[in-house]
């Protein structure tokens, strides 16, 4: 059950979010922020857990039963840690860090985990996510499913390098 449960990008995304946050806590705590993980690692954090986030509050709210506690524990999985980790981004990721180029790296993992999907899917019949499953939606639906993801990942990503951009390093004064 639990090793089922690690097949979620969900779940995946989430423990990369745990890991970055107690690498910043350690490392804070030490007296050595510097070495934390690399900002383009906490930035590809963030962006796994944005596309969570929407994916939570889109597609997959209200497909399941979920109160009190339960509940809870979801939107503060789901929303308040991208939410912490954005603020974590713009305060403590010193501006123009990101490069353009970090998309593609940033984009790896999305794209092994689809591998990941289809493989699962072809071999075991088992679909995670209900928009990956191509054998219900049709090839070409799920296609167009595809696409949509590699274009929000696109954007998100994109969103989270240009925010590191605009900021600029206050000028020192004189």
């Amino acid at each position: 059950e639990l090793f089922n449960m690690l097949g979620y990008f969900t779940i995946q995304s989430g423990l990369f979010v745990l890991a970055v946050f107690i690498s910043l806590l350690i490392n804070q705590l030490r007296g050595t922020p510097e070495k934390a993980f690399a900002p383009q690692v906490r930035g590809a954090a963030l962006l796994y857990i944005l596309i969570t986030s929407i994916i939570f509050m889109v597609m997959l709210n209200g497909t399941f039963e979920a109160h009190g506690l339960n509940k809870a524990v979801l939107y503060i999985n789901n929303l308040v840690t991208a939410v912490l980790l954005m603020i974590d981004n713009i305060i403590s990721i010193r501006p123009q860090t990101y490069k353009w180029n970090l998309l593609l790296w940033w984009l790896i993992y999305p794209v092994v985990y689809l591998i990941f999907s289809i493989i699962e899917g072809i071999y075991s019949n088992q679909f995670r996510y209900y928009f990956l499953n191509f054998k219900e939606l049709g090839l070409g639906y799920y296609i167009q499913v595809i696409i949509l993801l590699v274009f929000v990942f696109v954007i998100i990503g994109s969103f989270i390098i240009f925010i590191n951009k605009i900021f600029r390093p206050k000028p020192e004064s004189e």
